[in-house]
């Protein structure tokens, strides 16, 4: 139900399970994601914690709590509960990518490289690591190197739209802009209703003097989505 947009509904079920069973620890973490995901961040940090008070040393509520403060900018917390994690299962390779996530959005970037570097050593065609870590080396200014990574991931998942618009970024800032048009191009051709993707070529096109392509590009973000304050900003 959550996974379709019936919230209010998954909630009841949830709440109803663990009537049940208090201490359901699938239910709970499922719940606490499900809150996290429909806005309601402090409601989940308390479902979350009624999961680790039930058993502490449970490493899916332990990243997936990690992935949630991550999400709210609580850094400090999610390497506690990341840390926690790697002590219980020291060779996991998804608490591994999840932690390099948290700590690339701390500005930690170097830190991170080698968080990311060790869950490929463990599961090398993982597309969503290599996805993340290409993000992280985008955002710690290492373009071509993204480029690399990113083409891995892409040799994996071809028509992930978030995997080729960091690939198309990171072309567009290692001074490629026609691979990026073609790759964002592509990602439209797949998910044509995607605002960051109309954002991000758009601010490109825009950047390499095609002024009225980037205007159309705008307006068609700017009518799925009025009061979209990242377009409405670029496109003014």
């Amino acid at each position: 139900l959550a996974d379709n947009g019936q919230f209010e509904k998954a909630g009841e079920m949830f709440e109803r399970s663990l009537q049940v069973n208090a201490n359901n620890i699938f239910a709970l973490n499922s719940y606490g994601k499900a809150l996290a995901e429909y806005g309601q961040p402090d409601t989940a940090f308390e479902v979350f914690e009624r999961s680790l008070q039930a058993n502490p040393k449970n490493t899916n509520t332990l990243v997936s709590y990690g992935i949630v403060l991550t999400n709210h900018k609580q850094f400090h917390k999610a390497f506690e509960l990341f840390d926690r994690s790697l002590k219980i299962e020291p060779n996991n390779p998804v608490i591994l990518a999840s932690y390099g996530v948290a700590v690339a959005n701390a500005g930690a970037f170097l830190e991170a490289f080698q968080q990311f570097e060790q869950s490929l050593q463990l599961d090398t065609h993982n597309a969503l690591t290599l996805t993340n870590y290409g993000k992280a080396l985008i955002h710690g200014g290492k373009f071509e190197q993204a480029i690399e990574v990113l083409e891995r991931a892409r040799q994996i998942t071809p028509d992930d739209t978030v995997l080729l618009n960091n690939y198309a970024i990171a072309l567009a800032n290692a001074h490629q802009p026609e691979k990026a048009f073609e790759l964002f191009e592509k990602s439209l051709t797949i998910k044509a209703y995607e605002t960051v993707t109309l954002n991000s070529y758009a601010t490109l096109l825009a950047n390499h003097g095609q002024p009225d392509k980037a205007f159309a590009r705008f307006e068609q973000s700017l009518a799925l989505n009025s009061d979209d304050t990242v377009t409405l900003n670029s496109y003014a």
